[in-house]
């Protein structure tokens, strides 16, 4: 089982376009803190069109049909629906 295995399930789950949560939701949803790169980098939430290429992290969202736009200065995601 992945890490963020648990945030893709609750993102399919909410049927929303659009998904707004902090990163301490996010670290509630897996039950882990997330890295320090991931308060600190754009590019941990990057997403790419590339499976071979993407972040473990990154294929939860994708997994759950959600692309992510990062807010570092608020600690949040916004994830929006492919």
């Amino acid at each position: 089982m992945n890490k963020y295995d648990p945030l893709e399930k609750y993102l399919s789950a909410c049927g929303q376009d659009s998904v707004t949560l902090t990163f301490g939701e996010i670290e509630s949803i897996i039950g882990d803190t997330l890295p320090p790169t991931a308060y600190q980098r754009h590019q941990w939430w990057a997403n790419s069109v590339d499976e071979h290429n993407m972040h473990v992290q990154q294929k939860a969202w994708y997994g759950a049909g959600y692309r992510s736009a990062v807010h570092l200065k608020e600690q949040q995601v916004t994830f929006v629906r492919l």
